[in-house]
């Protein structure tokens, strides 16, 4: 959440882009936001409050088909979203990783990240499934936007 405005939240007149949607925020980078971005509250939350649409989360929490994943590290609230199907998951990793060096080494820290410590376990957590799982990946910061792992 460290931008101006997340992609899919508010319009410039503080409308939601998808107004029927509800949008999950993790309460801890919520209580976070003033130190994070002290303009996300403006332009992010306090209109998707406004409209009904906020739902604030403490933690992993279920969905239809899998779970929004609390994954703190790059930010204190940061998290992930696992949907899962029989034996596949796949992961909506956001922040989570930024280097394909962290598939092999999730201890390996980067420069945003403001607690190194939680990030590397967080990923630990993430990427150590049981190997009669396949997990694909969904992140924006790898070479490839999928991957199996």
């Amino acid at each position: 959440m460290g931008g101006a405005r997340a992609p899919g939240s508010a319009t410039s007149d503080r409308r939601p882009y998808f107004p029927n949607a509800e949008y999950l925020l993790q309460r801890a980078e919520f209580d976070a936001l003033d130190a994070l971005n002290p303009q996300l509250r403006e332009t992010l939350t306090d209109p998707l409050a406004a409209a009904g649409r906020l739902r604030l989360l403490d933690g992993d929490t279920p969905l239809r088909a899998g779970r929004a994943v609390a994954t703190p590290g790059h930010t204190p609230g940061h998290q992930s979203v696992l949907v899962t199907d029989g034996r596949e998951l796949a992961l909506v990793t956001g922040d989570l990783l930024v280097h394909a060096l962290q598939l092999l080494h999730p201890e390996l820290a980067y420069s945003h990240e403001i607690d190194p410590e939680a990030a590397r376990h967080s990923r630990e957590r993430m990427l150590g499934r049981e190997t009669a799982t396949t997990l694909h990946l969904a992140t924006p910061h790898l070479t490839e936007p999928f991957i199996s792992a």
